[in-house]
């Protein structure tokens, strides 16, 4: 009967430290999950602002690169380079000049922070932001690693907007435009070259004040010109005047003035406009009239055409509805063969549930029968080994035969760490069992590894109640312990790329209505960390009023029809400063959480508004000229025309682009002896 009542007992200990065990397995997931969706964040932080990290082994010279790196590279994700084959990458001075950072680097300890350009694998010309960060120790340097960011669509706006500001400097010579820019409260004005020379100034210096520079339009002009000044500075009134005027040199010439304030809040803080010379035209004007009694009849014949096209138009909206109703019945059965893909899907979703559970029971009865433990140990009075289940060999390095009945401190225990653990032995012999009950203590495998083990310890009784030995089952920790490092790492460098990308995560409970945000979404509005995320109503008051109804719409989609967005809208931050942002929101699998990243796209923006200034501003004076004016490619293709050709030639922008010039040509002689 004792021996049974011993046996109960060993039961009851065994069920309780199994469902130690099982809380230990649900932690450790944890642990895991929370490292895989850190490095998926950073992965997709990485992707999303194109920045990738690198690292130098000293020890084998080789060079470790995260795959957005080996995608900016264009490299297969296998590829692991030796430092002289990535620095081959670069292109040019660029090789000399990262060779030249590295080195110092390595021996000074000095960062580096260099735009530079490479050419990829499969020959494609990029531009690279590469940020280096030596590491030292007792002088000497253990590890180099960084940042590398694919800034081409960067480097690219630059050397268009460039382009666009040569390409409008010499369309002001062939047009004889110029442009200019005046500040009202300074009465202050910026020329362009060609104002200058219109003016027959020698010297392109600094242009002169507003008063001085009225002093060349002719005593017959000037009280209109002051009038229309006067009333473009106080009134911000546009103005389109044509002027005689008085160059440097006494030359009498017509031109035509442009004027556009700027208005930003009520006032007037800048006024831009053109200068053109058109004298030639003024000249000109009696054949202009006779061409404009040839425009007028084609502008009968026109009409009748536009009748014709109007009966077109009236044929087109019958097709379109024909159309339109055909549509319709092709969304009808779209919408039937959503229905069936969803009830796919809903039963595909039952049937991967039911194999979880079939895979969870399975795990759990196998778990159960080999006790969940890596490590189940007995051991007698003396410390002798009597049982050890397979797990535990297989970690240790020894088979059953090389260990049964061997002293467990002597064979399986580091030499600094026997006497301890024998003295924790020894309080379990003597029926202390509360302080060592729970145990950590490092092993050592045949192989002399190192393992750190976490021990649960209960003694072993006879029927008589005596001690007669131990039975401990134990989990390795030393897996545990390196993913919860690399987990830190990885949180390092997420917040190291969100920094450089100016990118934030967020996450926002729908039920609670609490949002949570990284410190960097806190920089772009200038909130104080401390202050805490705001709710979703006061990020209202944050959005530009403009943009929050089309902000808030995709939010709404997100919740109610789980269509992920990416979206781009403004924020007034607490400087009152105007803040691009790009957000990008999806909701997890059981529809209580959104989740996304935010990034501060404020610089490229910027970019994109000079491009379409100089755009706008270049377009303005192609049309201000009444010369026409064709560009063409190689190929003499017609690209584009201003309205000056189109009006001369009759034909409308539609019709000429794409087209070859011969069409503006009197004969294809004509164009023949041009040439290719």
């Amino acid at each position: 009967m004792k021996e049974e009542e011993s046996n109960m007992h060993k039961i009851s200990e065994l069920q309780a430290r199994i469902k130690e065990l099982e809380k230990n397995e649900i932690y450790y997931k944890k642990i895991e999950e929370e490292l895989e969706s850190a490095n998926q964040l950073l992965a997709e932080t990485g992707s999303l602002a194109k920045v990738g990290g690198w690292e130098i082994d000293l020890k084998t010279n080789a060079v470790l690169w995260t795959e957005e790196t080996k995608k900016i590279h264009e490299v297969d994700s296998d590829y692991i380079p030796t430092l002289e084959e990535a620095i081959d990458f670069f292109y040019g001075d660029s090789r000399d000049i990262i060779k030249n950072a590295v080195n110092i680097a390595l021996k000074k300890g000095i960062q580096y922070d260099l735009d530079l350009e490479l050419i990829t694998k499969k020959g494609n010309r990029k531009f690279v932001n590469s940020v280096g960060y030596p590491l030292f120790k007792d002088g000497k340097c253990i590890r180099l690693s960084g940042i590398f960011q694919d800034i081409t669509t960067r480097k690219k706006l630059e050397e268009t907007i460039m382009k666009t500001k040569r390409f409008l400097q010499e369309t002001e010579k062939i047009g004889k435009v110029g442009g200019w820019q005046f500040n009202p409260e300074t009465l202050e004005q910026t020329w362009s070259e060609e104002i200058f020379r219109i003016l027959e100034y020698d010297n392109f210096d600094k242009a002169p004040p507003v008063p001085k520079g009225i002093d060349f339009i002719d005593e017959e002009f000037r009280p209109i010109a002051n009038k229309a000044i006067e009333e473009a500075i106080t009134q911000g009134k546009s103005y389109d005047h044509i002027w005689r005027i008085t160059t440097v040199k006494g030359n009498k010439k017509w031109v035509r003035a442009v004027a556009k304030p700027t208005i930003v809040s009520g006032k007037i803080i800048n006024i831009i406009g053109s200068f053109h010379d058109i004298t030639k035209l003024k000249e000109k004007e009696e054949e202009l009239k006779a061409t404009n009694q040839q425009l007028s009849a084609s502008e009968q014949q026109l009409r009748a055409t536009n009748q014709q096209l109007e009966s077109s138009e009236q044929q087109l909206r019958a097709s379109n509805e024909e159309l339109l109703a055909n549509e319709q019945q092709i969304q009808a059965i779209n919408q039937q063969l959503i229905a069936s893909e969803q009830q796919q899907r809903n039963t595909n979703k039952e049937l991967i549930k039911s194999q979880k559970e079939i895979l969870k029971t399975s795990k759990r009865a196998e778990s159960y029968l080999n006790i969940v433990a890596q490590i189940v140990l007995s051991l007698d009075n003396k410390g002798n080994i009597t049982l050890i289940n397979d797990s535990g060999l297989e970690l240790l390095g020894y088979s059953k035969e090389e260990l049964i009945g061997k002293n467990w401190f002597e064979m399986c225990l580091p030499e600094n760490h026997r006497d301890e653990v024998k003295e924790v032995f020894m309080k379990l012999m003597k029926g202390d069992t509360n302080l060592v009950k729970f145990y950590e203590s490092e092993i050592i495998t045949s192989k002399g590894k190192i393992h750190k083990l976490h021990w649960h310890n209960t003694v072993l009784k006879d029927s008589n109640d005596n001690i007669i030995g131990t039975l401990s089952s134990a989990e390795d920790l030393t897996e545990l312990l390196s993913k919860e490092e690399k987990l830190r790492e990885a949180n390092k460098n997420l917040v190291l790329a969100q920094n450089i990308a100016k990118l934030g995560y967020w996450t926002f409970n729908i039920e609670t209505q609490t949002p949570s945000w990284t410190d960097e979404i806190f920089k772009m509005y200038d909130l104080p960390i401390e202050k805490g995320e705001p709710n979703y109503e006061s990020q209202k008051k944050l959005v530009h009023p403009e943009d929050w109804e089309y902000f808030n719409t995709a939010v709404q989609k997100l919740i109610n029809e789980q269509i992920p967005y990416d979206v781009q809208y403004r924020i007034v931050n607490r400087k009152g400063e105007i803040v691009w942002l790009r957000s990008k929101g999806l909701l997890n699998n059981d529809k209580t959480e959104l989740y996304g990243i935010v990034q501060d796209i404020t610089d490229l923006k910027s970019y994109e508004i000079k491009f379409k200034e100089q755009q706008n501003l270049l377009e303005k004076i192609f049309n201000t000229i009444t010369d026409g004016i064709v560009i063409t490619d190689e190929k003499r293709n017609i690209k584009f025309i201003n309205k000056g050709l189109s009006e001369l030639s009759g034909y409308s922008e539609e019709e000429l682009i794409g087209k070859k010039t011969k069409v503006i040509y009197e004969s294809e002689n004509i164009y023949n002896e041009i040439g290719e």
